[in-house]
């Protein structure tokens, strides 16, 4: 069997096992790149593949530039695309495609974990200076789109595919339908998110049949597609003047971000994220500021309340004064 066709196989199975359309995209991409290295090695049939075939692989991606953006080929792409290997090689062994076990001699790469980006608070209040915005008839929606992406950690598709029944406007609760990995769950937001949410949609909400009206639409009715959200937030943020590239993932990022370092628990953060691992949680938690941890140093240190005295800080300066050396200023 040709190994195009082994990757079409395990891509339909991925879809058959309703993995995200972003996630199949994702091992589309990064297996093709695999099956035109093999191609240009003469390596055509699935069966041909051997680990020193996928080590020079991955090898060879450090040494060449990425195709996409401006320099190499960054190490967490790298250990991504032995990741996706590794789940391509396990499912063709499962399914008999091919005999030897390639997927156990794999090494995925230690390290290259990228940080997560997140928006300063001063970025936040400038990404939120309307005055800045170009007014037109879209500025109440964009200007409450992007405060909900800042305030409830919405990934994309999971702001573009919300409704107006995933709405509870007077708690401030959200109720988020086949999230990542086809998780449900609920979110929450600022009254004042609410209230704006509630502006914003306006008679909509008193809508008989409100389930598949989409919170985010056109004038005409129409839902925004992730593409023009994306674009969306990109455009206001440019109009904001902000330096640092924006996105509807980095406002995700921030407010994972804030939540951690305004000492939120780890647990509660991965569950409003949605995510399925708490490890990825602990990502963010390694970008957060010290400001909660010397908060709680002040109230543990084993020298907590002691004042140094005087007597010693002046005995000290005296004694340096007489050695030569200048005393401080005052």
């Amino acid at each position: 069997m040709r190994l195009s066709k082994g990757i079409e196989i395990f891509l339909q199975d991925r879809e058959a096992k309703g993995r995200t359309a972003g996630t199949v995209k994702t091992y589309r991409d990064q297996l093709r790149l695999f099956d035109e290295w093999c191609a240009e090695q003469n390596i055509v049939e699935i069966h041909s593949v051997r680990e020193r075939h996928i080590e020079r692989y991955l090898g060879d991606m450090r040494t060449r530039p990425n195709r996409k953006w401006k320099g190499d080929v960054s190490p967490v792409t790298i250990r991504k695309r032995a990741i996706g290997l590794r789940t391509f090689f396990l499912f063709a062994k499962q399914r008999g495609l091919i005999k030897q076990h390639l997927a156990k001699r794999i090494e995925i790469p230690r390290g290259g974990r990228r940080r997560p980006k997140a928006l300063t608070p001063e970025q936040v209040v400038q990404c939120l200076e309307t005055r800045r915005w170009k007014a037109d008839g879209n500025l109440l929606r964009d200007y409450t789109l992007v405060v909900l992406l800042l305030d409830s950690g919405l990934r994309l598709a999971e702001a573009a595919n919300l409704k107006l029944a995933d709405v509870d406007f007077a708690r401030g609760l959200l109720r988020v339908r086949s999230g990542k990995w086809d998780n449900d769950r609920g979110t929450v937001v600022l009254n004042e998110t609410a209230a704006l949410l509630r502006a914003y949609v306006g008679p909509r909400a008193l809508s008989d049949e409100p389930l598949e009206m989409p919170v985010f639409a056109h004038p005409g009715g129409a839902p925004l597609s992730k593409r023009e959200i994306y674009l969306l937030v990109k455009r206001r943020a440019k109009q904001a003047k902000l330096e640092r590239e924006v996105s509807p993932h980095r406002l995700r990022h921030t407010w994972l971000t804030e939540y951690l370092n305004a000492g939120g628990k780890i647990h509660t953060a991965a569950d409003l994220a949605g995510h399925g691992n708490v490890n990825t949680t602990l990502g963010y938690a390694r970008t957060v500021s010290l400001v909660p941890v010397q908060q709680e140093h002040h109230k543990f240190s084993a020298v907590r309340g002691i004042v140094p005295s005087a007597a010693i800080i002046v005995a000290s300066q005296t004694t340096a004064y007489a050695l030569g050396e200048a005393l401080p200023p005052g």
